[in-house]
Protein backbone atom coordinates (compact mmCIF):
# COMPACT_ATOMS: atom_id res chain seq x y z
CA UNK A 1 0.00 0.00 0.00
CA UNK A 2 1.44 3.36 -0.96
CA UNK A 3 1.71 5.78 1.94
CA UNK A 4 0.96 9.45 1.22
CA UNK A 5 3.63 12.07 1.63
CA UNK A 6 3.55 14.45 4.37
CA UNK A 7 -24.13 4.86 1.80
CA UNK A 8 -27.54 5.54 2.45
CA UNK A 9 -28.73 8.92 3.67
CA UNK A 10 -29.41 8.90 7.40
CA UNK A 11 -29.75 11.33 10.19
CA UNK A 12 -26.06 10.87 10.98
CA UNK A 13 -24.71 11.09 7.46
CA UNK A 14 -21.24 12.60 7.08
CA UNK A 15 -21.78 16.34 6.46
CA UNK A 16 -21.55 18.20 3.19
CA UNK A 17 -18.16 19.34 1.96
CA UNK A 18 -17.29 22.80 0.79
CA UNK A 19 -14.16 22.33 -1.32
CA UNK A 20 -13.12 22.32 -4.95
CA UNK A 21 -10.75 19.68 -6.29
CA UNK A 22 -8.50 19.69 -9.33
CA UNK A 23 -9.52 17.93 -12.55
CA UNK A 24 -5.97 17.79 -13.93
CA UNK A 25 -5.21 14.76 -16.14
CA UNK A 26 -8.85 13.77 -16.55
CA UNK A 27 -9.28 15.14 -20.09
CA UNK A 28 -7.37 12.54 -22.03
CA UNK A 29 -6.87 13.48 -25.66
CA UNK A 30 -6.91 9.81 -26.64
CA UNK A 31 -10.03 9.08 -24.56
CA UNK A 32 -12.99 7.47 -26.31
CA UNK A 33 -15.88 8.39 -23.98
CA UNK A 34 -17.08 11.59 -22.32
CA UNK A 35 -18.57 11.52 -18.84
CA UNK A 36 -20.59 14.71 -18.49
CA UNK A 37 -21.40 16.02 -15.02
CA UNK A 38 -23.55 19.14 -14.58
CA UNK A 39 -20.49 21.43 -14.42
CA UNK A 40 -17.65 19.36 -15.83
CA UNK A 41 -16.92 16.82 -18.57
CA UNK A 42 -14.21 14.18 -18.39
CA UNK A 43 -12.85 12.37 -21.43
CA UNK A 44 -11.89 8.87 -20.33
CA UNK A 45 -10.83 5.50 -21.67
CA UNK A 46 -13.65 3.00 -22.03
CA UNK A 47 -11.39 -0.01 -21.58
CA UNK A 48 -9.87 1.23 -18.30
CA UNK A 49 -13.16 2.09 -16.62
CA UNK A 50 -14.99 -0.97 -17.93
CA UNK A 51 -12.27 -3.25 -16.57
CA UNK A 52 -12.76 -1.91 -13.03
CA UNK A 53 -16.51 -1.25 -13.05
CA UNK A 54 -19.25 -3.47 -14.43
CA UNK A 55 -21.63 -0.53 -14.09
CA UNK A 56 -19.50 1.53 -16.46
CA UNK A 57 -19.11 -1.47 -18.77
CA UNK A 58 -22.91 -1.76 -19.03
CA UNK A 59 -23.33 1.99 -19.52
CA UNK A 60 -20.80 2.01 -22.35
CA UNK A 61 -22.68 -0.82 -24.09
CA UNK A 62 -26.02 0.98 -24.10
CA UNK A 63 -24.75 4.51 -24.73
CA UNK A 64 -26.04 5.94 -28.03
CA UNK A 65 -23.25 7.81 -29.87
CA UNK A 66 -24.42 11.27 -30.94
CA UNK A 67 -20.95 12.45 -31.94
CA UNK A 68 -17.50 11.11 -32.65
CA UNK A 69 -17.00 10.68 -28.91
CA UNK A 70 -20.06 9.26 -27.12
CA UNK A 71 -21.32 11.12 -24.06
CA UNK A 72 -22.83 9.72 -20.87
CA UNK A 73 -24.71 12.17 -18.66
CA UNK A 74 -24.11 11.76 -14.93
CA UNK A 75 -25.41 13.61 -11.87
CA UNK A 76 -22.50 13.04 -9.50
CA UNK A 77 -20.75 15.78 -7.54
CA UNK A 78 -17.66 17.05 -9.27
CA UNK A 79 -15.31 16.96 -6.25
CA UNK A 80 -15.86 13.33 -5.32
CA UNK A 81 -16.27 12.04 -8.87
CA UNK A 82 -12.97 13.60 -9.97
CA UNK A 83 -11.17 12.01 -7.02
CA UNK A 84 -12.85 8.68 -7.83
CA UNK A 85 -11.52 8.85 -11.40
CA UNK A 86 -8.02 9.75 -10.20
CA UNK A 87 -8.10 6.64 -8.03
CA UNK A 88 -9.31 4.45 -10.90
CA UNK A 89 -6.42 5.70 -13.00
CA UNK A 90 -3.95 5.06 -10.16
CA UNK A 91 -2.90 8.71 -10.11
CA UNK A 92 -0.86 10.13 -7.25
CA UNK A 93 -3.62 11.35 -4.92
CA UNK A 94 -1.44 13.57 -2.74
CA UNK A 95 -2.35 16.68 -4.70
CA UNK A 96 -6.06 16.06 -4.37
CA UNK A 97 -6.43 15.07 -0.72
CA UNK A 98 -5.57 17.92 1.65
CA UNK A 99 -3.59 17.16 4.78
CA UNK A 100 -4.79 18.22 8.24
CA UNK A 101 -8.11 19.54 6.95
CA UNK A 102 -11.46 19.16 8.65
CA UNK A 103 -13.19 17.79 5.56
CA UNK A 104 -10.60 15.23 4.44
CA UNK A 105 -12.32 12.19 5.96
CA UNK A 106 -15.69 13.32 4.62
CA UNK A 107 -14.22 13.72 1.16
CA UNK A 108 -12.79 10.21 1.26
CA UNK A 109 -16.02 8.71 2.59
CA UNK A 110 -18.12 10.32 -0.11
CA UNK A 111 -15.63 9.23 -2.78
CA UNK A 112 -15.91 5.64 -1.56
CA UNK A 113 -19.69 6.00 -1.81
CA UNK A 114 -19.25 6.94 -5.47
CA UNK A 115 -16.96 3.96 -5.95
CA UNK A 116 -19.57 1.67 -4.41
CA UNK A 117 -22.28 3.18 -6.61
CA UNK A 118 -20.32 2.18 -9.72
CA UNK A 119 -19.56 -1.31 -8.44
CA UNK A 120 -15.80 -0.94 -8.04
CA UNK A 121 -14.14 -3.50 -5.75
CA UNK A 122 -14.19 -2.04 -2.24
CA UNK A 123 -10.92 -3.23 -0.70
CA UNK A 124 -8.51 -1.88 -3.35
CA UNK A 125 -10.17 1.53 -3.16
CA UNK A 126 -10.11 1.47 0.63
CA UNK A 127 -6.39 0.63 0.47
CA UNK A 128 -5.81 3.71 -1.70
CA UNK A 129 -7.58 6.14 0.61
CA UNK A 130 -7.05 4.87 4.17
CA UNK A 131 -3.40 6.03 4.33
CA UNK A 132 -4.64 9.60 4.05
CA UNK A 133 -6.76 9.19 7.17
CA UNK A 134 -3.79 7.54 8.88
CA UNK A 135 -1.76 10.60 7.91
CA UNK A 136 -4.11 12.90 9.84
CA UNK A 137 -4.48 10.49 12.78
CA UNK A 138 -1.04 8.81 13.07
CA UNK A 139 -0.44 5.54 14.88
CA UNK A 140 2.98 6.47 16.29
CA UNK A 141 3.77 8.84 19.14
CA UNK A 142 6.32 10.64 16.98
CA UNK A 143 3.65 11.16 14.33
CA UNK A 144 1.21 12.43 16.95
CA UNK A 145 3.80 14.89 18.27
CA UNK A 146 4.37 16.16 14.72
CA UNK A 147 0.63 16.80 14.24
CA UNK A 148 0.50 18.55 17.62
CA UNK A 149 3.45 20.73 16.66
CA UNK A 150 1.71 21.65 13.41
CA UNK A 151 -1.49 22.53 15.29
CA UNK A 152 0.46 24.67 17.75
CA UNK A 153 2.26 26.57 14.99
CA UNK A 154 -1.02 27.05 13.13
CA UNK A 155 -2.63 28.42 16.29
CA UNK A 156 0.19 30.91 16.74
CA UNK A 157 -0.04 32.09 13.12
CA UNK A 158 -3.80 32.55 13.39
CA UNK A 159 -3.48 34.48 16.65
CA UNK A 160 -0.93 36.79 15.05
CA UNK A 161 -3.30 37.29 12.11
CA UNK A 162 -6.19 37.84 14.56
CA UNK A 163 -8.15 34.97 13.04
CA UNK A 164 -9.93 32.01 14.66
CA UNK A 165 -7.21 30.82 17.07
CA UNK A 166 -8.48 27.25 17.12
CA UNK A 167 -7.88 26.63 13.42
CA UNK A 168 -10.99 24.50 13.51
CA UNK A 169 -11.42 24.28 9.72
CA UNK A 170 -7.72 23.62 9.16
CA UNK A 171 -7.37 20.63 11.47
CA UNK A 172 -8.90 17.13 11.25
CA UNK A 173 -12.19 16.34 13.01
CA UNK A 174 -12.19 13.10 15.08
CA UNK A 175 -15.82 11.94 15.01
CA UNK A 176 -15.73 11.69 11.20
CA UNK A 177 -12.73 9.36 11.40
CA UNK A 178 -14.46 7.22 14.04
CA UNK A 179 -17.62 6.96 11.95
CA UNK A 180 -15.53 6.14 8.89
CA UNK A 181 -14.08 3.14 10.74
CA UNK A 182 -17.37 1.39 11.37
CA UNK A 183 -18.89 2.30 8.01
CA UNK A 184 -15.95 1.34 5.81
CA UNK A 185 -13.41 -0.77 7.75
CA UNK A 186 -13.95 -4.56 7.68
CA UNK A 187 -16.43 -5.57 10.38
CA UNK A 188 -14.42 -8.69 11.22
CA UNK A 189 -11.53 -6.55 12.54
CA UNK A 190 -9.87 -7.85 15.68
CA UNK A 191 -7.67 -6.22 18.29
CA UNK A 192 -4.66 -6.63 16.00
CA UNK A 193 -6.52 -5.19 13.01
CA UNK A 194 -8.04 -2.07 14.53
CA UNK A 195 -7.67 0.73 11.96
CA UNK A 196 -4.49 2.66 12.64
CA UNK A 197 -6.27 6.00 12.87
CA UNK A 198 -8.79 5.04 15.57
CA UNK A 199 -6.68 5.39 18.77
CA UNK A 200 -5.50 8.91 17.90
CA UNK A 201 -9.01 10.01 16.91
CA UNK A 202 -10.45 8.73 20.18
CA UNK A 203 -7.63 10.29 22.20
CA UNK A 204 -8.22 13.69 20.63
CA UNK A 205 -11.96 13.40 21.20
CA UNK A 206 -11.27 12.63 24.86
CA UNK A 207 -9.42 15.95 25.16
CA UNK A 208 -12.40 18.04 24.09
CA UNK A 209 -14.84 19.61 26.57
CA UNK A 210 -18.61 18.97 26.29
CA UNK A 211 -19.15 22.42 24.80
CA UNK A 212 -16.98 21.44 21.82
CA UNK A 213 -19.99 19.70 20.25
CA UNK A 214 -20.63 21.36 16.89
CA UNK A 215 -24.40 20.91 17.15
CA UNK A 216 -24.60 22.48 20.61
CA UNK A 217 -22.47 25.39 19.47
CA UNK A 218 -24.60 25.93 16.37
CA UNK A 219 -27.74 26.06 18.50
CA UNK A 220 -26.18 28.69 20.72
CA UNK A 221 -25.94 26.54 23.84
CA UNK A 222 -22.17 26.92 24.11
CA UNK A 223 -19.34 29.07 22.85
CA UNK A 224 -16.19 27.13 22.03
CA UNK A 225 -14.22 30.40 22.00
CA UNK A 226 -11.99 29.48 19.09
CA UNK A 227 -11.18 25.97 20.28
CA UNK A 228 -11.43 22.78 18.26
CA UNK A 229 -14.78 21.05 18.00
CA UNK A 230 -16.23 17.65 17.04
CA UNK A 231 -19.44 16.42 15.42
CA UNK A 232 -20.70 14.31 18.31
CA UNK A 233 -23.91 13.47 16.44
CA UNK A 234 -21.86 11.15 14.22
CA UNK A 235 -21.09 8.88 17.17
CA UNK A 236 -23.04 5.78 18.16
CA UNK A 237 -23.76 4.61 21.68
CA UNK A 238 -20.87 2.13 21.35
CA UNK A 239 -18.52 4.97 20.44
CA UNK A 240 -19.53 6.98 23.48
CA UNK A 241 -18.96 3.95 25.71
CA UNK A 242 -15.47 3.52 24.24
CA UNK A 243 -14.83 7.22 24.78
CA UNK A 244 -15.92 7.20 28.42
CA UNK A 245 -13.91 4.03 29.09
CA UNK A 246 -10.85 5.74 27.66
CA UNK A 247 -11.32 8.91 29.71
CA UNK A 248 -11.72 6.87 32.89
CA UNK A 249 -8.70 4.65 32.20
CA UNK A 250 -6.42 7.49 31.13
CA UNK A 251 -7.33 9.55 34.19
CA UNK A 252 -6.48 6.57 36.39
CA UNK A 253 -3.14 6.10 34.66
CA UNK A 254 -2.30 9.80 35.04
CA UNK A 255 -3.21 9.64 38.73
CA UNK A 256 -1.00 6.58 39.28
CA UNK A 257 1.93 8.35 37.63
CA UNK A 258 1.32 11.52 39.62
CA UNK A 259 0.79 10.11 43.09
CA UNK A 260 2.76 6.88 43.07
CA UNK A 261 4.90 5.75 40.14
CA UNK A 262 7.03 8.85 39.57
CA UNK A 263 7.74 9.32 43.26
CA UNK A 264 8.80 5.69 43.62
CA UNK A 265 11.06 5.96 40.56
CA UNK A 266 12.60 9.23 41.74
CA UNK A 267 13.16 7.94 45.28
CA UNK A 268 14.63 4.66 44.05
CA UNK A 269 17.19 6.34 41.80
CA UNK A 270 20.93 6.30 42.54
CA UNK A 271 21.07 10.10 42.87
CA UNK A 272 22.12 11.87 46.07
CA UNK A 273 19.46 12.34 48.72
CA UNK A 274 19.53 16.12 48.28
CA UNK A 275 18.80 15.70 44.57
CA UNK A 276 15.95 13.32 45.29
CA UNK A 277 14.48 15.78 47.77
CA UNK A 278 14.62 18.54 45.17
CA UNK A 279 13.05 16.30 42.51
CA UNK A 280 10.18 15.23 44.79
CA UNK A 281 9.53 18.80 45.93
CA UNK A 282 9.33 19.92 42.31
CA UNK A 283 7.01 17.06 41.46
CA UNK A 284 4.64 17.70 44.35
CA UNK A 285 4.58 21.50 44.02
CA UNK A 286 4.44 21.74 40.24
CA UNK A 287 4.01 18.51 38.28
CA UNK A 288 1.16 16.70 40.01
CA UNK A 289 -1.29 19.51 39.36
CA UNK A 290 -0.55 19.30 35.65
CA UNK A 291 -1.59 15.66 35.49
CA UNK A 292 -4.57 15.50 37.84
CA UNK A 293 -6.61 18.67 38.00
CA UNK A 294 -10.33 17.90 38.56
CA UNK A 295 -12.67 19.04 35.78
CA UNK A 296 -9.80 20.10 33.54
CA UNK A 297 -9.25 18.79 30.01
CA UNK A 298 -7.58 15.41 29.69
CA UNK A 299 -4.22 15.43 27.89
CA UNK A 300 -1.50 13.54 29.80
CA UNK A 301 0.54 13.06 26.61
CA UNK A 302 0.95 16.82 26.29
CA UNK A 303 1.53 17.37 30.01
CA UNK A 304 4.12 14.60 30.26
CA UNK A 305 5.90 15.99 27.21
CA UNK A 306 6.01 19.39 28.85
CA UNK A 307 7.45 17.87 32.04
CA UNK A 308 10.06 16.04 29.98
CA UNK A 309 11.04 19.34 28.37
CA UNK A 310 11.18 21.12 31.74
CA UNK A 311 13.73 18.63 33.05
CA UNK A 312 16.07 19.31 30.13
CA UNK A 313 19.32 21.22 30.49
CA UNK A 314 18.56 23.61 27.65
CA UNK A 315 14.84 23.94 28.27
CA UNK A 316 13.25 27.09 26.89
CA UNK A 317 10.44 26.78 29.44
CA UNK A 318 11.02 29.13 32.34
CA UNK A 319 8.73 28.06 35.19
CA UNK A 320 10.43 29.21 38.43
CA UNK A 321 10.05 25.81 40.10
CA UNK A 322 11.84 24.10 37.23
CA UNK A 323 14.67 26.63 37.19
CA UNK A 324 15.25 25.91 40.89
CA UNK A 325 15.16 22.16 40.22
CA UNK A 326 17.79 22.47 37.49
CA UNK A 327 20.02 24.25 40.00
CA UNK A 328 19.55 21.65 42.76
CA UNK A 329 19.44 18.36 40.79
CA UNK A 330 22.23 17.25 38.50
CA UNK A 331 21.82 16.81 34.75
CA UNK A 332 22.39 13.03 34.88
CA UNK A 333 19.57 12.52 37.40
CA UNK A 334 17.20 14.78 35.50
CA UNK A 335 18.02 12.96 32.29
CA UNK A 336 17.16 9.61 33.87
CA UNK A 337 13.82 10.98 35.07
CA UNK A 338 13.22 12.48 31.63
CA UNK A 339 13.71 9.05 30.14
CA UNK A 340 11.31 7.58 32.71
CA UNK A 341 8.60 10.15 31.92
CA UNK A 342 9.03 9.62 28.18
CA UNK A 343 8.50 5.91 28.67
CA UNK A 344 5.23 6.64 30.47
CA UNK A 345 4.11 8.66 27.42
CA UNK A 346 5.04 5.79 25.13
CA UNK A 347 3.25 3.27 27.33
CA UNK A 348 0.07 5.38 27.36
CA UNK A 349 0.20 5.70 23.59
CA UNK A 350 0.74 1.98 22.98
CA UNK A 351 -2.09 1.14 25.37
CA UNK A 352 -4.70 3.46 23.82
CA UNK A 353 -6.56 0.62 22.03
CA UNK A 354 -7.06 -1.17 25.33
CA UNK A 355 -7.82 1.99 27.30
CA UNK A 356 -10.60 2.88 24.87
CA UNK A 357 -11.76 -0.77 24.59
CA UNK A 358 -11.44 -0.53 20.81
CA UNK A 359 -11.64 -4.29 20.34
CA UNK A 360 -15.27 -3.94 21.45
CA UNK A 361 -15.73 -1.06 18.99
CA UNK A 362 -16.04 -3.68 16.25
CA UNK A 363 -17.19 -6.64 18.30
CA UNK A 364 -20.47 -4.92 19.13
CA UNK A 365 -20.91 -3.11 15.79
Amino acid sequence: MREPSHRPQTKHRLPEMASTYNTYNLLFTDGDFDLALPNQTYRVHKAILAEKSQVFADMFLIAQPESAVPVIQLEDEQETFALFLHALYNHDLDSYIPQYQRNTTKLIARTLDVSNKYGVAANPMLDKFTPYINRDWPDTLAGWDAVEEYADQLRKRLEEAKEDPGGNDQLPEPASAIRFAYLYAPSESTMEEIPKYLPAAFYHLARLPPEADVDATARGFWDVEGGRSAIFSLLRHQDMMCLYNGIYNIRNTAAEIAFKDFQEAAQGDEAAESEKTAMLEWWKLFAIQRLVVPNELLDPLAELKRLVDLLGEGSQLQEPESIVLRERAGAAYRKRMQKWLQKQREDIWKDLPRKFSLFEFFYYS
